[in-house]
């Protein structure tokens, strides 16, 4: 899941364009994992993730990994909404 809100925060904050020069610049690991769709419950190399937060932080940020901080926020809050809907519809 991690991936899939990193991806929509830049996506939807930055544009599409933005989040294809983050994934072409985050290194080989990171743009295996974009290659194909990616599995909110499946696991995905650590070090994909690593690079695509390199990345963004290079692209938007100040180069000391702070600006991630907003997007975790961003996606921790994306990723509770998606749990609370799943227990919402889940039967007693």
């Amino acid at each position: 899941m991690a991936f899939l809100g990193a991806a929509h925060y830049i996506k939807h904050t930055f544009g599409e364009d933005t989040l294809t020069r983050i994934v072409e610049d985050a290194g080989p690991a990171t743009q295996k994992t974009f290659a194909k769709r990616i599995d909110g419950l499946g696991l995905q190399p650590y070090e994909s993730f690593v690079g695509l937060l390199r990345s963004f932080d290079r692209h938007l940020g100040a180069g000391d990994l702070a600006f991630c901080k907003s997007l975790g926020d961003f996606a921790a809050r994306k990723d509770l909404q998606t749990v609370f809907k799943g227990y919402a519809v889940r039967p007693s």
